[in-house]
């Protein structure tokens, strides 16, 4: 416990908690201040054989201010989780620039001269950096949640809480696996802008491809399946646009979890073997 407060003391006065501080207000006002007018991010979906993907439902992607009359209050929540695609690039330059910190400086060494065993470091750094992300997520959605409501005239208090945290949920873990990744990579090869670079490439290309194989294979999305069903990014697609045909919540929750489990127990493990 005393290691986890000292890395979260750590973190309060590094560069990557201020850029995270800022990216949370910056993102906020953004989604606040873009008023009613529509905003699509990688979308796709039965929605655009019309004028804009409306329905909520079926349409894939991050889709902003696109109200659907039958469903009022989840066209709200699917608003407020539409700037996650935004959240993708920070959460992985934040973790990784957290994690190679002491890494960089070489204080680490110095908590393993203390005898402190390098399973506890990586834990406490992971738990730490994992926690305060989603702190700010948290309050970055309830925030816009209650502002986005009272634009489109919906009384918040009649919103699908259930679901609005069901999500947000779904989204801290998926997110996770974003950290996850770089703590992984990182402990691997040691160097913060490969990490940084592969990462940014890889979840580029989900978000970039997989909305076209969703609009000409929904169902098998083609040879790329594997590819995009591996990131965490395919599974964010489908939760913020509150589209579970064919992705539910349940499925995005049990990748969360057993996916942040395998990657940190992996950096762990090559960690304490192959990198002592």
């Amino acid at each position: 416990m005393r290691l986890l407060i000292c890395e979260v003391k750590k973190l309060r006065h590094s560069f990557a908690m201020a850029l995270m501080i800022i990216v949370t207000i910056s993102l906020t006002l953004l989604l606040i201040l873009s008023g009613t007018n529509v905003q699509l991010y990688m979308v796709a979906g039965p929605g655009l054989d019309s004028a804009l993907p409306e329905k909520v439902g079926g349409t894939i992607g991050f889709i902003s201010n696109a109200i659907d009359s039958a469903r009022v209050g989840d066209s709200v929540l699917r608003t407020v989780f539409s700037y996650t695609v935004f959240w993708i690039p920070i959460s992985i330059f934040f973790s990784v620039s957290f994690y190679s910190m002491d890494f960089r400086t070489h204080s680490i060494q110095v908590s393993k001269a203390h005898g402190i065993p390098i399973v506890k470091i990586i834990l406490a750094k992971s738990i730490s950096l994992i926690s305060i992300q989603s702190l700010l997520y948290c309050l970055y959605c309830i925030c816009t949640v209650y502002v986005k409501a009272i634009q489109f005239g919906v009384d918040w208090q009649t919103l699908n809480f259930n679901l609005f945290f069901s999500v947000v949920v779904t989204n801290l873990l998926l997110m996770g696996v974003l950290s996850s990744e770089a703590i992984l990579l990182f402990t691997l090869f040691q160097n913060s802008f490969f990490c940084v670079i592969a990462l940014f490439v890889y979840h580029a290309c989900v978000l970039c491809l997989y909305p076209n194989s969703f609009a000409r294979f929904p169902e098998t999305l083609g040879v790329g399946r594997l590819f995009y069903q591996s990131s965490p990014v395919y599974y964010l697609m489908n939760s913020c646009s509150l589209s579970f045909e064919y992705v539910s919540l349940a499925t995005s929750l049990c990748y969360g979890s057993i996916m942040m489990f395998i990657l940190i127990t992996s950096a762990i493990l090559i960690a304490k073997y192959f990198k002592e």
